[in-house]
């Protein structure tokens, strides 16, 4: 068995000894001072041409106890690397930190490279598994850096980066990708049929991920050639999920769909989560391009389901802004919740546009300003009373007071430091922007260009931002009866309920922030003019009273808001409670106004007009 696995070809040749062994028992074929070599070639023989045999499962754990007892250097990293492969195709994340954990203490017992690049190949294959993608690319940089210091591990170099190609595309990192696979993967002059089927199953990878669609047809066409040569099914099954993402770029989504449905016969035999996940997020995925919403849904449960069961966040052929729709649309539907943050952190997704829309995502930085100053990263929230973070702060509030994109560096510093020369105010800038990118805890999320600066709006959410885009449709167009008014309203709603007070508030009172402050704040009484009176409208009286009245929690000032609580209560019947509501009036325009109630307030207590027949009119606004 030995002499076949080292040929990398013809695989089928393994499966009189798979059939002895299922036919003789496993035991049988453990015994002796071989046990070691026989488990990597029992383990290696099964993964290769039967991984959803049963026998496997209790050769692999087998094999997790031999790894933890004495063994000779070669046959340890030789059976960790075949379990790793386990973990990686069927056993599952806890399986891949145990053998990774063995591996870590064949380093401390023999300090050699070869265990050190090993060990750090399963730290990789860990990393990835959970979707810790970063660190398994730091895993893949140390073990490389040791691997390509001896000629020797060069197969392990090969694993290494055969795993960083992988980290890298679903990172969308293609550049990474495509170095890697320049070095030596496809190397003829050593690399077996194996090595060359898995090759161009990364190829294939690659053009999914650059939205190649021709460069991944040729590659799977390839790969499954090669595949069906060696006699591995699970590459075959590699290749037919990757030409369906293919099809799919290439507008041939219906096609992509029959291919997925064909390989299902094959993830029945395989089994194991990277086959499942994987297999069920491009189904999702082509569900939703045909517009099928309930396929997308159910493909794209079973999934996560599957992902959050085994501890495996895995898709290959992940292309980033699609993993992205797919855990955007996961959050929006409450489908796995934490399952699908998690894959969102783990992989580093940026949040898909329509960005501010996806309420449940794991934004790296949020950052409150209405009613409260309140900078959020990563869910902690950062300490803002430090005097040394006060600079950094009062160009966040600037840069926010300005919109929070595309501003102008000379605005800003002029806004800051007006005292200062252009030249000094710049140096002050630089250090200052500098020191606000280490607050946030990400460069990238503070982004200067072109002279101008900004906030990524794909990774800080900013809740003033999304009381402006929901309130735009809405306030951009005249009333209307269409069927996308009650959309808007319903949108605007939601942005009335999220403004908690007036912009940057309790941070000072800057001449600056004043127009911004004051701006919004109009648009938000404008809207929930328009709210209200939409709902008066349709004869939703309750929905009515709750806009008007938390419009005069904004403003408590706002006459017209108390006359639509007050047709409110008399529609309902409720005449004592619009009284109630015509005395809240009286006292806060006398407190705050020294004013009484205008007539209009006045005759409404007196009109004897039904209330069926009177004719609804937004408020006119103090504004």
């Amino acid at each position: 068995m030995e002499a076949i696995l080292a040929r990398g070809e013809a695989y089928e040749e393994l499966d009189p000894w798979l059939e002895r062994l299922e036919g003789e028992g496993v035991d049988r074929h453990l015994g002796g001072a071989a046990d070691g070599r026989a488990l990597v070639a029992w383990v290696s023989a099964l993964l290769l041409r039967r991984p959803g045999a049963v026998a496997l499962a209790r050769l692999a754990a087998e094999g997790y106890r031999h790894l933890l007892s004495p063994l000779q250097p070669e046959v340890r990293l030789r059976l960790g690397g075949a379990l790793l492969l386990h973990g990686l195709l069927g056993g599952g994340s806890g399986r891949i930190a145990l053998v990774t954990g063995a591996l870590w203490g064949g380093v401390r017992l023999e300090e050699t490279p070869a265990a050190r690049v090993v060990a750090q190949l399963g730290e990789a294959i860990h990393s990835w598994g959970r979707g810790r993608s970063r660190a398994a690319l730091a895993a893949v940089h140390a073990g490389l850096a040791v691997a390509d210091a001896a000629a020797e591990l060069a197969t392990w170099g090969r694993w290494l980066r055969c795993v960083g190609v992988a980290v890298a595309l679903g990172r969308g990192e293609v550049a990474l990708a495509d170095r890697w696979l320049r070095d030596g993967l496809h190397d003829r002059s050593t690399a077996t049929d194996l090595d060359l089927a898995l090759y161009h199953i990364l190829l294939a990878w690659r053009g999914v991920a650059a939205g190649e669609a021709g460069t991944t047809l040729e590659a799977t066409e390839v790969a499954e050639a090669l595949a069906a040569k060696v006699g591995v099914e699970w590459l075959v099954w590699a290749a037919r999920l990757l030409r369906a993402e293919a099809l799919g770029l290439r507008g041939e989504v219906a096609e992509g769909r029959r291919l997925v449905a064909g390989v299902r016969p094959l993830v029945q035999r395989l089994r194991g989560p990277l086959v499942t996940v994987s297999t069920a997020f491009t189904e999702a995925h082509l569900a939703a391009a045909a517009g099928d919403e309930t396929s997308h849904r159910t493909a794209l449960t079973r999934g996560l389901v599957e992902a959050r069961d085994h501890g495996q966040r895995l898709w290959l052929g992940q292309r980033r802004p699609v993993a992205a729709r797919l855990m955007a649309a996961a959050l929006r539907d409450g489908i796995e919740g934490e399952e699908a943050r998690g894959w969102v952190q783990g992989w580093e997704l940026l949040v898909p546009p329509p960005p501010l829309r996806v309420e449940a995502w794991p934004w790296p930085v949020r950052v409150e300003t209405l009613g409260r100053f309140r900078v959020v990263r990563d869910g902690v929230a950062v300490g803002l009373d430090s005097s040394a973070q006060r600079r950094p702060l009062d160009l966040l509030r600037a840069l926010l007071a300005c919109g929070g994109r595309g501003v102008r560096r000379e605005r800003l510093a002029d806004l800051l430091w007006p005292e200062a020369d252009g030249d000094a105010a710049q140096r002050v800038f630089a250090t200052t922007l500098h020191r606000l990118g280490r607050l946030v805890g990400r460069d990238a999320i503070v982004r200067s260009r072109d002279g101008r600066v900004g906030l990524d709006p794909a990774r800080c959410w900013v809740d003033a931002w999304v009381v402006e885009e929901r309130l735009a449709p809405l306030l951009a167009c005249a009333r209307s009866n269409d069927g996308d008014e009650r959309q808007r309203v319903e949108q605007a709603e939601a942005a009335i309920d999220l403004y908690r007070g007036p912009l940057l508030r309790a941070t000072g009172g800057e001449v600056w922030l004043l127009a911004p402050r004051e701006r919004l704040h109009g648009r938000v009484i404008r809207a929930v003019a328009r709210v209200g009176g939409y709902w008066e409208q349709e004869g939703e009286i309750e929905r009515a009273i709750t806009t008007y009245e938390r419009g005069l929690e904004v403003d408590g000032l706002e006459e017209p808001f108390y006359q639509g609580v007050i047709r409110g209560w008399l529609a309902l019947g409720l005449r004592s409670k619009a009284m109630v509501a015509y005395r809240r009036c009286e006292v806060a325009l006398a407190g705050g106004l020294g004013v009484e109630p205008s007539a209009e307030t006045t005759a409404l207590l007196r009109d004897s007009t039904p209330l069926s027949r009177r004719r609804v009119t937004l408020p006119r606004l103090r504004r």
